[in-house]
């Protein structure tokens, strides 16, 4: 059998015909624009074209299709999956179907993960695959669309073409062909979905169904650039849909909690300020607070003071900061600090300390927040004095975070299970700093995300990849809804 290919249109999306070089029947793979070129190809060569296979139903792959059709009165073949999206007549394919022509035979493999229809077909007595956007020479398909999925695409490379043979070569959507061996030893998204899969994979064993997920956000429910990645926002989606209650476990206050998150259908509480309240999201009533004590507020109030730290106070929900830092932040003169997100979660004021005293029955945490990474150890030996009235955490290279000596998200998920009827055993946390380790701990699977520091890996049930990587969605998927 002959392959030819057709590089078509400003993506370069590869379309190909399959052919015998005497002639008679072909096929047509993938055929992206310019029905032209492949009908001149099909003249000139004196083919018949069988049929037109595709390998899933996004428009750079199908548009020359209509042109073909059109002239050579073809059937096309799509997986049943990727019928509706390509909104045309076609025949529907299914995983295992063989498609014979000419002595040579394709098998379909249904391989998920780019589209939910996505398929590849091998040959394997030619030893070649059309893998589509399944996998490419040097990357693996974009996962992170509509109907498409990160875990499903990772199953896919690993429950299939990991196992294909190094030799078979393959012809991809986009790019240049390659072979299997190649990828797997120089294709560095095929090697991170291979960690995903073995994550997935991995032998560990909840305690108890889950019935609740509570999540830490920064550095773990969020991307680094502090967005709920579509991979983690469609698990929790599928979680909510079977019953679980889903929960935002933050270190934020309540007002600077991600909408992305509490938009969620169907989650209906959140737990803010490193365990001090929970707050009912239908009726934004607080159905329990564990606030700082005043006397530890005061002393606090007094340290700071002393050592002349920048501090901000969580109060009522809101996370109020000193005026000057926050105009300092917003002009760029300081950096360390997330210019975007401070200015839409903090309200500036005057005096912040003497604002803390005012309310010091009711602060929920103070945050102390430094530059320079070196004066951490300094710090906290300065916040001593607390340890025996106040609790003492971290959730970021550059702060210390002050709450009730009673105050965690441990408790507040303890708190919240007593109103659900769900004991620890039936919730799986997610975190990635210190001042998640106790709901680690404490719950029936507590999940560190790759990024995660090493004393809350240490502290966690199981490790998934990390929060650019939808590590969520991995485990949610692993433990609680299957694929």
């Amino acid at each position: 059998m002959k392959i030819e290919r057709f590089v078509c249109g400003v993506i370069e999306e590869n379309g190909y015909i399959i052919y015998r070089e005497d002639g008679g029947d072909c096929y047509v793979v993938d055929p992206g624009e310019n029905p032209g070129q492949f009908l001149s190809f099909i003249k000139e060569h004196n083919l018949k074209v069988k049929g037109i296979l595709l390998t899933h139903h996004h428009n750079d792959h199908i548009g020359a299709v209509d042109g073909i059709i059109k002239e050579t009165g073809c059937k096309v073949f799509i997986h049943e999956l990727d019928l509706k999206a390509y909104g045309r007549p076609a025949e529907i394919l299914k995983d295992g179907d063989v498609i014979e022509l000419e002595g040579e035979s394709l098998k379909v493999i249904s391989t998920p993960g780019h589209t939910r229809g996505s398929v590849c077909f091998l040959s394997e007595s030619g030893r070649y695959a059309f893998t589509g956007d399944t996998l490419f020479a040097i990357e693996v398909g974009r996962s992170d669309l509509a109907d498409s999925g990160r875990v499903q695409l990772a199953l896919s490379l690993g429950n299939i073409i990991e196992k294909w043979d190094d030799d078979i070569k393959i012809y991809p959507g986009h790019g240049e062909i390659s072979d299997i061996g190649t990828v797997k030893r120089e294709n560095p998204d095929y090697k991170q979905a291979m960690k995903r899969y073995s994550r997935y994979y991995e032998d560990v064993k909840l305690k108890a169904a889950v019935k609740l997920i509570a999540l830490d956000l920064d550095g773990t429910t969020l991307a680094t650039d502090i967005t709920l990645p579509e991979e983690n926002r469609k698990a929790l989606s599928e979680a909510v849909s079977m019953g679980v209650n889903v929960v935002a476990a933050s270190g934020r206050c309540f007002n600077s909690l991600p909408s992305e998150v509490l938009g969620i259908d169907g989650v209906q509480y959140a737990i803010s300020s490193n365990g001090a309240q929970i707050t009912d999201l239908r009726t934004k009533e607080v159905i329990y607070s564990n606030c700082i004590d005043p006397k530890a507020v005061k002393l606090l109030h007094d340290i700071i003071v002393e050592n002349g730290y920048d501090a901000e106070v969580f109060v009522d929900g809101c996370a109020y900061m000193e005026k000057d830092m926050w105009e300092r932040i917003r002009d760029g003169e300081v950096t360390f600090r997330r210019r975007e997100y401070i200015m839409k979660t903090r309200r500036p004021i005057e005096n912040v300390l003497d604002f803390m005293l005012e309310n010091d029955y009711k602060v929920e945490n103070v945050n102390i927040f430094f530059s320079d990474i070196s004066v951490k150890p300094a710090i906290r030996e300065t916040l001593k004095p607390l340890d025996e009235v106040a609790t003492v955490t971290t959730s970021f290279d550059t702060n210390w975070e002050v709450g009730g000596l009673t105050t965690s998200k441990a408790a507040a998920i303890e708190e919240l299970g007593k109103i659900l009827g769900v004991t620890m055993d039936e919730v799986m946390s997610f975190g990635d700093s210190p001042n998640d380790i106790p709901m680690i701990r404490e719950v029936g699977m507590g999940v560190a995300v790759e990024n995660a520091k090493d004393p809350v890996k240490e502290a966690a049930d199981f490790i998934t990849t990390s929060n650019d990587d939808g590590g969520v969605a991995v485990a949610v998927r692993k433990f609680v809804t299957g694929v």
